[in-house]
């Protein structure tokens, strides 16, 4: 692959995960998919540029773990939100 196509390559796989799951269905919260998808996608610039300036931090075994774990606690919290609130 080359330099172009491995920068693209997430943002169309993004994209095309977005489309698949989060379009569909008249209970799809259309706009928690998309804004999901834009805080997801400026996280990834953030890192991407973080790690340009400092290339090693990222392969810090503690920081992998806390950001395993975030991502797992907000995956969990906004599932436990959208049921309670479902009712």
């Amino acid at each position: 692959m080359n330099s172009a196509t491995s920068r693209i390559a997430p943002i169309v796989a993004g994209l095309g995960l977005l489309a698949f799951t989060g379009t569909g269905g008249e209970n799809t919260d259309l706009g928690a998919h998309l804004f999901g998808f834009c805080v997801g996608f400026g996280g990834g610039l953030v890192l991407a540029l973080a790690r340009r300036l400092t290339p090693g931090w990222l392969r810090n075994r503690r920081l992998q773990a806390s950001c395993a774990a975030a991502a797992l606690v907000v995956v969990v919290a906004a599932w436990a939100w959208g049921l309670v609130a479902a009712g």
